[in-house]
């Protein structure tokens, strides 16, 4: 069990075993060539109250004593000092701000640091390899202070642990999962290693031939910050990620939460397993599924009028209230249990989409036919000819064909349609505006997964790779906090995200012997770009 004692000297985990008090901190065995943890007993806690012993009174007397040993006020330096340090101060106070500071602390102790300063190094030394550190280091002011070897890293990736992984999670769920909608969504991940056991062949997202894993993550649709991730093999379907998606959010101490998902994610068990867990959600849905067509049946012919164009979402619009069939299994006992829950079931419809739509079926009809004539037949794509084609074949005549009038009109009827189901949101304009939101999210990881060469990953093990993806974890959240700011202040107009931290980094800390240290002179363009990121100018 983990205890909130708070002193100032204590920057790892404190945590209680059988009533005795300990600090764990973490440490990589060099032998052992794993990580391990280290015990130090400061008291004992009977559940209500913690009680010091004579080790807890020595650290305290050591650490006053060192306290009272230095002079207060800007501490002279010992040695000349020359580094770039305006961009770094920026990561800095997006970590005190965003709380990640503090949560990596709590979480992962004394290297903490040193895994804000490979995330940093990620975001502004873009593309560039780890052991690229060492010349990165010498110029560049960052939380650690000194230079992260190869083997060195490669021990960080090993103490980077699931369970301390998870209680960053948790703390920064707390911090902003529960004021917003988080939008859940997976990504794939290619693998050139052989040694990553979920790196499985899949449907890939970017076209990859590579082995791969999905990464499934849930942010924030106000802040665009990311709190969680986990891996999943990659021939997993978005579909079968909701269920383990729930356990893990108990896990994080996170009640009725409020999520937005695309229609990939849709199935009844899936709205069944929020409504149980007493989720608000809002899921896109495809207009054959039987809630949504018996009512679009009913309204298609007079939904393209001006009594329901909505000038703000210039889209023709419409709502109705629809009863859920409900149904849960009590895990002991067996017993199902139906009921009527009621949902928002939210219709659009889009010029321009139905004739994209058109396009893009007509097209898809025409490759099945030019394939069929030539006789080149995909075997993947034998479920649309027996869906749309009649095909027959003799000796004589060879193959003879004619379209399924029926199954083509079934989709050409709903061409421009699409649909928004929610157990929350009564307002069509607000269910779309936050389900947009979600989308431009995800473009917006796409591009910052690759500033981050988060889409192909070479690693020497397992291990390696879950803790380079948790320092790629930290570092897209500080990006996603700058995307955010600049988007929201016109900044693309001028900068790109890197041309931005350039012009941020030319900014010098000097620092010279028996002197306190003092900073190169700062713009008003980087004065005003510091205020546009919501942290003080640096003094």
């Amino acid at each position: 069990m983990e205890l909130n004692i708070s002193a100032p000297w204590i920057t790892n985990k404190v945590r209680c075993q059988n009533g005795y008090v300990y600090i764990d901190t973490a440490f990589w065995n060099k032998d052992k060539q794993q990580a391990g943890h280290k015990r130090e007993y400061i008291g004992k806690y009977d559940g209500t109250t913690f009680t010091p012993n004579k080790n807890y009174q020595r650290l305290e007397a050591e650490y006053k004593r060192d306290q009272s040993a230095s002079k207060p006020g800007p501490v002279p330096a010992d040695k000349c000092m020359r580094q770039f340090y305006g961009a770094t101060y920026l990561l800095d106070q997006i970590s005190e701000k965003t709380g990640i500071v503090d949560d990596l602390k709590h979480s992962f102790g004394n290297i903490s640091q040193e895994i804000l300063s490979m995330a940093y190094f990620l975001i502004l030394e873009e593309g560039l390899p780890l052991y690229r550190f060492k010349k990165w280091n010498v110029t560049h002011k960052h939380p650690c202070g000194h230079d992260i070897a190869s083997q060195r890293s490669s021990e960080l990736f090993g103490m980077i642990t699931e369970e301390c992984k998870m209680d960053y999670f948790k703390r920064q769920a707390k911090r902003h999962g529960l004021k917003e909608y988080l939008a859940f969504d997976t990504t794939s991940i290619s693998s050139f290693s052989q040694l990553i056991k979920q790196a499985k062949y899949g449907k890939n997202k970017e076209g990859d031939v590579l082995p791969q894993l999905n990464l499934a993550l849930l942010y924030g649709e106000e802040s665009m910050l990311p709190i969680y991730y986990r891996k999943l093999p990659g021939n997993i379907s978005d579909v079968r990620t909701i269920e383990n998606l729930l356990k893990d959010i108990k896990f994080l101490d996170l009640d009725k939460l409020k999520l937005v998902m695309d229609r990939g994610f849709y199935s009844e068990r899936n709205i069944n397993d929020m409504m149980k867990h007493h989720h608000k959600f809002l899921i896109g849905a495809k207009t054959s599924l039987k809630i949504v067509s018996r009512r679009l049946n009913e309204i298609r012919d007079n939904f393209v009028t001006r009594t329901n164009y909505n000038s703000e979402l210039k889209l023709y619009v419409q709502s109705f209230t629809e009863e859920w069939e409900y149904t849960e299994e009590k895990s002991r006992s067996g017993k199902v249990i139906n009921d009527k829950r009621r949902v928002y079931i939210h219709y659009y419809y889009n010029d321009q989409k139905a004739t994209d739509d058109k396009a893009r079926f007509n097209h898809l009809l025409d490759k099945l036919e030019a394939n069929l004539i030539e006789g080149h037949r995909d075997p993947a794509d034998e479920k649309l000819y027996a869906k749309y084609f009649d095909i027959h074949e003799t000796p004589v005549r060879g193959i003879t064909y004619s379209f399924k009038e029926d199954a083509i009109r079934k989709v050409e009827k709903n061409y421009g349609y699409f649909v928004l189901v929610s157990n929350g949101i009564k307002d069509p304009v607000k269910a779309l505006k936050i389900y947009r939101s979600k989308d431009l999210i995800e473009k917006s990881f796409g591009n910052l997964k690759e500033r981050l060469s988060m889409r192909r990953m070479a690693v020497a093990s397992e291990e390696n790779f879950e803790g380079k993806l948790f320092i790629q974890f930290i570092a897209l959240s500080l990006m996603s906090y700058i995307k955010k700011c600049m988007d929201d202040n016109g900044l693309f107009k001028n900068y790109t995200m890197q041309s931005l931290l350039d012009e941020l980094d030319v900014i010098e800390y000097y620092q010279q012997p028996g002197k306190a240290h003092h900073l190169s002179e700062i713009t008003v363009k980087q004065q005003k770009l510091y205020e546009h990121m919501g942290v003080n100018v640096p003094n």
